[in-house]
């Protein structure tokens, strides 16, 4: 055999040995716990004063599952199929905080921390998965015009809510 090809080959098996070590699986058709395929999917209760992100974190935890293979049924509606898991959840802070400033009175950059509850309902009602009080937080720059503030909090808004919605789809889609 000519020692190219060895060489070959000896570096497929090792990078083949090292993905399978290190738990490296090919995406495709994940299962939340249990082994639930199809999910209900309620909008995100708010009890913050930030009236936009509801949708934004609710719309981007669909799209996570989605992604994922996981067939959403009901999206954002009140009433689902009851024969089906329901996931939930709920905004439970939204917060603020300088974290530089340019002065006593002024703040050059500030960090903002969302807060959220999950809960996963089994088809009978019963509780089958509960997530609490998991966060995320991201920095944004303050400008001296407000508007442009704004945009760069939500801007911060939408960043954190994704990295929510993949952060809750891990822990409901990972092995024990």
């Amino acid at each position: 055999m000519n020692i190219k090809k060895v060489t070959i080959c000896a570096a497929g098996l090792l990078i083949l040995f090292f993905l399978v070590s290190c738990g490296y699986k090919f995406s495709g058709k994940e299962k939340v716990d249990g082994g639930i395929s199809e999910l209900n999917v309620f909008m995100f209760k708010n009890f913050t004063i930030e009236t936009q992100v509801s949708p934004i974190i609710t719309n981007d935890l669909i799209n996570e599952f989605s992604r994922g293979g996981i067939t959403i049924l009901n999206r954002f509606g009140e009433v689902g199929n009851k024969s089906v898991t329901t996931l939930t959840g709920a905004i439970k802070l939204i917060s603020t905080e300088t974290i530089s400033r340019i002065t006593v009175s002024v703040s050059n950059e500030r960090r903002i921390k969302i807060a959220v509850d999950v809960k996963l309902t089994a088809a009978g009602g019963k509780t089958f998965r509960l997530l609490e009080n998991i966060t995320e937080q991201e920095d944004y720059k303050v400008y001296d015009e407000k508007q442009h503030s704004e945009n760069a909090k939500n801007n911060a808004i939408k960043i954190l809510s994704k990295r929510l919605a993949e952060k809750i789809y891990l822990m409901l889609t990972e092995d024990f």
